[in-house]
């Protein structure tokens, strides 16, 4: 297996990455709703979505490896270093056992769930994290936590009281049809 330390970059993460990661975050709504109008529009398959949204994802990466050079470079690399071939080849079947799982929850529960799964998860990464790699966080980092864990816990409590309130409207409508 390829050293991950042999490939770090020289210079750490700039803001303009930091903007990207943030734009990422703020465009899941918006891929939310994308995702949740598509499935109630065609009716794709999970395999379908997927199939699609890789394959405009490698179209739209293609053109921009390709005007940017990074194809070539990434092409000398392997060829440099073989090794990371099979490395590559397990992250990206590893990625498509995923993908399988996020698209199967987006087509089957909803989008919502599957942030709600993903965060959730990350969060859990994080906790394990901490207590057993005895990881530190600075105030930041802790603030997020918080707001993340009572956004979790918000969205449970949420959705239990909307569906009490529903079963509840249910069992008054059977009670008035029963009485009438």
């Amino acid at each position: 297996m390829v050293s991950p330390a042999r490939f770090r970059y020289a210079t750490p993460p700039n803001s303009y990455c930091l903007r990207i990661f943030r734009r990422n975050g703020s465009g899941m709504s918006c891929d939310r709703n994308t995702q949740e109008r598509i499935v109630g529009a065609s009716n794709p398959t999970s395999h379908q979505m997927m199939f699609w949204q890789n394959f405009w994802a490698a179209v739209w990466l293609f053109a921009a490896s390709a005007a940017s050079g990074q194809g070539v470079a990434g092409t000398q690399f392997f060829y440099k270093h073989p090794e990371a071939l099979k490395d590559g080849f397990f992250f990206c079947l590893a990625s498509a056992v995923g993908q399988n799982f996020i698209f199967y929850t987006v087509r089957n529960l909803s989008a919502l769930t599957c942030t709600t799964i993903t965060t959730t998860r990350k969060f859990v990464t994080l906790l394990v994290s901490l207590v057993f790699f005895k990881h530190s966080l600075d105030t930041r980092q802790a603030l997020a936590v918080v707001l993340v864990f009572t956004g979790i816990i918000w969205e449970t409590v949420y959705k239990h009281q909307k569906k009490q309130a529903k079963l509840a409207a249910e069992k008054a409508r059977a009670k008035a049809e029963k009485t009438e």
